[in-house]
């Protein structure tokens, strides 16, 4: 079997929007360049991603990541049959993460925001604050939590486009993206401090 994405273009676009552009660290407070004087090295920031972090994979081998970005963008998958005729399938588009980012983006920016003024407020001690400042682990945390449950609501959110014919007959179910719920239970955060 062969999978052939129609949208590779999209799918690096993804990845780019989830590591961030270069030259740039995007965090859920905005972006901040790297040619900022008093910044650190992009690789030494304090950050969060959410979504299928590397390493996550399906018993196979096959990682989490490839097929959100199939299930995201959509692909075709050609495969020779015993009879060597040429079937092809296709997937449609289920773009549950950009409809998290789209719904919930600002949202993530505030809960940041917001976390990482009441660690300020609560140190009260100039060294603790700027400590903080520098590493704000907390707060990368729960903006962290809070971008994996927006993911997870959206994809269990997800019910168009409906499963095909076969797909329904095969998994019993017409609701796309949960069959063994792998995909939904890969969803997950990491901060780097």
């Amino acid at each position: 079997m062969t999978l052939i994405l129609q949208n590779t273009t999209q799918a690096r676009a993804l990845l780019r929007l989830l590591a961030g552009p270069s030259g740039t660290r995007q965090t859920p407070s905005g972006q901040i360049p790297a040619t900022d004087p008093g910044a650190a090295p992009a690789q030494n920031r304090p950050s969060v991603k959410a979504g299928f972090l590397k390493g996550s994979a399906y018993p196979d081998g096959t990682p989490m990541a490839l097929v959100a970005a199939v299930q995201e963008y959509g692909a075709t998958i050609r495969k020779t049959t015993h009879a060597r005729t040429a079937a092809r399938s296709v997937i449609p588009p289920r773009p549950f993460l950009r409809n998290a980012v789209t719904q919930d983006a600002q949202k993530w920016r505030t809960i940041f925001k917001t976390t990482l003024q009441k660690s300020l407020t609560s140190s009260g001690n100039p060294t603790t604050m700027v400590q903080t400042l520098r590493n704000p682990t907390p707060a990368l945390h729960t903006t962290g939590q809070a971008m994996q449950a927006s993911i997870t609501q959206s994809l269990q959110a997800l019910h168009a486009p409906p499963n095909a014919a076969s797909t329904i007959a095969h998994k019993k179910s017409d609701k796309p993206l949960e069959d063994t719920k792998a995909l939904l239970h890969a969803i997950a955060f990491q901060v780097d401090a």
